[in-house]
């Protein structure tokens, strides 16, 4: 196949994959923070917030896209998807450069558009995907500096690890890579050092603003690192932090990804030219995750999406040296050979498949982790409940061409979902009243100027509606999560008491 049909193939996947039932996952809590975030910007509001909580780069992107759209989570995703597109082209190009075989290249293509890990963040309001794209521009043009040492090409790489810094700090590990690279792979060490200069020089010329407002204003370090009092606990933690990092990995990566990859190390550790930089890619693979096992005391799945860029490769190199050895070995012909390797391939990807097809039609039912099932399914974090309780409202606001007063009297991201996707409705307003304070939802209705009130206690979240509050509202609708548990009860205000 021709490479112009190859990149076509390549690409209509990747976006039929990421495109497909893109909203099929209610909002998550930190997709409306980022969404929230960028609606600010717009508006000239908290410049240096997103920053400040080391996120800056991907919501900077997300205010000129989101805050102008119809559908600013639709908007949202499709950034991610786009930036997606990016890292799986850089994946690629990565893969052919390390192992100069074509059919290594294509395979991490295709693994990248296959596998859990990568599809379920490609298609959310999150950092992590923008980070995993820069580590692999990264890890691409730091092959190129080590082996083709060029000043602009030094350059360049300064300026894609400056990236990944402001898409997360966690983006830090990343200028380790150049000199890992070098050490490594390095042919002229002499002629490396002006360009690494340069890339370090501008990494930190563009990170350095940034970096020095995270560390100073942040509170984030402190809530995912603890300080512990003695290797004893430093011992548990990491322990119980390792079986997490196993289980994740294991979970998104799926079994036939993984086991390839470890294949694809071993037989390239077995050819000079191809150890060192496989070398690179599994110690970039590995290396983060054991730094997050020993230090983190708050942390989630997507915190370790960046080491798929380099695994993808050495799967592909690993189901290449099977498919090659099975070849040699049983003297196939051409199209035997081809037969078999489509059979090996569908047998390595029926697992993340199966993952993919539940993100696809039922989010809910797909095999998440434990804690990524509460963070995006049943728990208070999920769009679950959510969704539905902002459908009811959005329905009741055609029916009330004067508004709603929307009212909350505790924590309800059901309300501040309302807020931030009524942006551009002026009729729509959003408070949380002080159960205890002078106004009840009679008071409201009365002085609401014609529009409906409706209270929205946001049960998963330990809200309950104010005993006082019972005889001025009468139920208007009830949401759940998929496991039946309670999410939201929407009252509607009476403007007179007893509600009739």
């Amino acid at each position: 196949m021709r490479a112009a049909a190859r990149w076509a193939a390549l690409v209509a996947l990747y976006l039929a994959s990421r495109l497909v039932a893109l909203t099929a996952l209610p909002m998550f809590l930190d997709e409306r923070i980022h969404l929230r975030w960028a609606f600010w910007l717009t508006q000239g509001r908290r410049l240096r917030l997103p920053f400040i909580s080391g996120r800056g780069l991907s919501v900077w992107l997300l205010a000129t896209v989101a805050p102008h759209a119809d559908d600013p989570l639709w908007a949202g995703r499709l950034l991610t998807v786009a930036v997606g597109l990016v890292t799986m082209i850089a994946c690629h190009r990565l893969a052919l450069r390390a192992s100069g075989d074509r059919r290594v290249a294509d395979l991490t293509a295709l693994f990248y558009i296959a596998c859990p890990f990568t599809l379920f963040y490609d298609r959310m309001v999150l950092t992590d995907s923008f980070l995993a794209c820069f580590t692999a521009l990264t890890l691409l043009v730091s092959l190129r500096v080590a082996t083709e040492p060029r000043t602009p090409t030094g350059l360049a790489l300064g300026l894609v690890v400056a990236l990944g810094i402001l898409s997360k700090t966690t983006g830090l590990v990343l200028l380790a890579i150049p000199v890992l690279a070098v050490v490594l792979v390095g042919r002229d060490r002499a002629r490396v050092i002006r360009p690494l200069l340069a890339a370090y020089a501008v990494a930190i010329a563009i990170s350095a603003y940034p970096l020095w407002l995270f560390f100073r204003k942040t509170d984030e370090l402190s809530s995912a690192m603890g300080v512990r009092d003695n290797e004893t606990s430093f011992t548990g933690n990491a322990a119980a932090n390792l079986r997490l990092a196993a289980e994740w990995l294991w979970t998104y990566w799926t079994p036939g990804l993984a086991a390839l990859a470890l294949v694809g190390l071993v037989a390239a550790l077995r050819r000079r030219e191809l150890a060192r930089p496989s070398l690179l890619l599994a110690a970039v693979a590995v290396a983060p995750t054991v730094a997050f096992v020993a230090v983190s005391e708050i942390w989630y799945p997507r915190y370790l999406l960046f080491t798929t860029v380099p695994m993808l490769p050495l799967a592909a190199a690993g189901l290449v040296w099977i498919i090659d050895g099975l070849a040699g070995a049983a003297r196939l012909g051409s199209g035997a050979a081809a037969l078999a390797g489509a059979a090996a391939l569908l047998a390595v990807l029926v697992p993340a498949l199966r993952f993919d097809l539940a993100l696809w039609t039922d989010p809910a039912q797909a095999p998440l982790s434990g804690l990524d099932r509460f963070q995006y399914v049943t728990g208070w974090p999920s769009g679950y409940g959510l969704r539905d309780s902002v459908a009811f409202l959005t329905r009741e606001r055609a029916r009330h061409p004067s508004g709603l007063l929307v009212v909350t009297p505790g924590p309800s991201t059901t309300a501040s979902a309302v807020r931030l996707l009524s942006t551009r409705d002026p009729a729509i307003d959003v408070r949380y009243v002080d159960p205890a304070g002078s106004d009840t939802p009679a008071t409201l209705a009365r002085a609401s100027g014609g529009r409906a009130v409706f209270i929205v206690v946001s049960r998963i979240e330990g809200t309950d509606l104010p005993p006082g509050w019972t005889t001025e509202v009468t139920p208007a609708f009830s949401s759940f999560k998929p496991d039946g548990a309670a999410a939201d009860v929407v009252y509607r205000a009476c403007p007179e008491a007893p509600c009739r």
